[in-house]
């Protein structure tokens, strides 16, 4: 004997990473689904499994493959890590983040641990010292390799870190000059450094190389994201050429054509999101509303700049209501009519809005349950506050508008309640002003140790005279 035999189960995982290297990742999945069956609680069946249903685009389900690996081996550095970087994809960082750090504990030495460490400590509020420290260990332990210095160029762009960002994109350069993939995340970053003629030249060298539609859209977007500078206009129309389609800052560009309204909105909702330019987006959505004055995300997305930029909630809602009043199937017109009613003070009607949007819209970046409570809380009406936010943490846990606005509430009737409530506001976003609601709930309690920590973090991290706006009123 020179060994025992496989399990029923080891042998159907080795058969299902076999399917996946031959790309039969439907009969693979069947084979890896037959190994968690035949022992549920195999590590390497659940790792596969959750591998092969991220191949095929089954979030949910490899999440909850990589779940039940973390739970049944705790002590496992590949199944945290993988867990993590799946929570990653998913935009739930928070949650990922303490994963990722045990797969650190669990296994210091390794560049592919620190790395995902690195990617979601980089996308968590207040953990970019823990970014740079994990990317920077990353690159220590494997310097040459180009895949970690592409990750920690991710990660050093995402923290707006540009002179390492472009140092890792050179070092990626240098390892595959063919890559027009390399070029333009290098251009990336000197654009973003102010190095407009050598990023012109980075961006010219991938145009050169014949990149792919997506690459060609992609290098359009950081143009417009960085608010479009004179010095690379002529690069920009090079590439709207190639993509054979018109500058979309020029106002009427797009006429009634819906697939260049479709590019002119996302110019425009680009520069005011990413570039800071609502100005430059203002002559783009007037015209396309003087020419499309009946379509639905041109008058939202021009409600929107009323909204935001001019503080015009009337006008905004003169752009929207019709729009909800008919019903209209969008998010984003959903989320200005609430604000632009809440504003004009029809917080009944809004909150109703609201409430009508949860559940209706799951993948929107808008969170309705918060949206419902904010305006609860305009009304003063704490209770239905509690309900609103009760109902979003369900889906959001971490969401820190959430947070924020339960905690101010639960001070109104139970402190012992609102003090943690407040605490993990402020852990998912520590940049923001809970802690003067944390502060003013200590100090209910009666904890003077505590209010003093609160007060010097505070004040030490974001300069604000925390003290004085705690202070009672001269007359008592």
């Amino acid at each position: 004997m020179t060994g025992s035999q496989p399990s029923p189960a080891e042998d159907l995982v080795r058969r299902a990473r076999a399917l996946v290297e031959m790309g039969r990742l439907e009969q693979a999945e069947e084979t890896a689904r037959r190994a968690v069956a035949a022992d549920p609680d195999a590590p390497a069946a659940l790792l596969t499994l959750s591998r092969v249903l991220q191949r095929r685009g089954d979030e949910e389900g490899a999440l909850g493959a990589a779940g039940r690996l973390v739970a049944v081996r705790p002590g496992s550095a590949v199944g945290h890590s993988w867990y993590a970087g799946l929570l990653g994809d998913a935009a739930r960082f928070t949650e990922a983040l303490p994963h990722a750090r045990e797969a650190v504990r669990l296994n210091p030495g390794s560049a592919v641990e620190l790395g995902v460490l690195a990617r979601v400590a980089s996308a968590v509020a207040g953990c970019a010292d823990e970014a740079r420290a994990a990317a920077a260990e990353m690159l220590r332990l494997d310097p040459a390799d180009p895949v970690a210095q592409d990750l920690a160029r991710g990660v050093f762009t995402r923290l707006g870190d540009w002179e390492a960002a472009r140092a890792a994109a050179q070092a990626v350069v240098d390892a595959r000059p063919a890559d027009p993939r390399a070029r333009f995340r290098l251009g990336e970053a000197l654009l973003n450094l102010g190095r407009l003629t050598e990023a012109d030249g980075a961006f010219l060298s991938t145009l050169r190389q014949r990149p792919t539609r997506d690459q060609l859209e992609t290098t359009a977007v950081v143009l417009l994201e960085a608010g479009l500078p004179d010095e690379l206009r002529g690069l920009f129309a090079q590439v709207c050429a190639a993509l054979g389609r018109p500058d979309p800052t020029v106002p009427h560009a797009a006429g009634t054509d819906a697939d260049l309204i479709a590019w002119q909105l996302s110019a425009a909702e680009l520069l005011v999101e990413e570039a800071g330019r609502p100005e430059a987006a203002r002559p783009i959505l007037t015209a396309l509303y003087a020419d499309n004055p009946g379509h639905p995300r041109v008058r939202t997305a021009l409600a929107a700049l009323r909204y935001d930029t001019d503080g015009d909630a009337e006008g905004a809602w003169e752009l929207v209501g019709p729009l909800v009043e008919g019903d209209h199937d969008s998010a984003d017109t959903h989320a200005v009519a609430v604000y632009a009613l809440a504003d004009l003070g029809r917080l009944d009607e809004a909150a109703a809005l609201a409430r009508a949007g949860c559940g209706r819209w799951p993948r929107s970046p808008f969170v309705f349950e918060y949206l419902e409570a904010y305006c609860h809380g305009e009304r003063r009406d704490h209770a239905a506050v509690l309900d609103a936010t009760e109902r979003g943490l369900r889906a959001a846990p971490h969401h820190p508008g959430l947070l924020y606005l339960r905690g101010r509430s639960q001070l109104t009737s139970d402190v012992a309640e609102a003090v943690p409530t407040l605490r993990a506001a402020i852990d998912a976003d520590p940049g923001a002003h809970e802690s003067y609601w944390l502060a003013l709930a200590l100090d209910r309690t009666g904890d003077r140790a505590a209010v003093e920590e609160v007060v010097a973090a505070a004040e030490r991290e974001t300069g604000a005279d925390l003290r004085s706006a705690l202070a009672p009123p001269p007359n008592g």
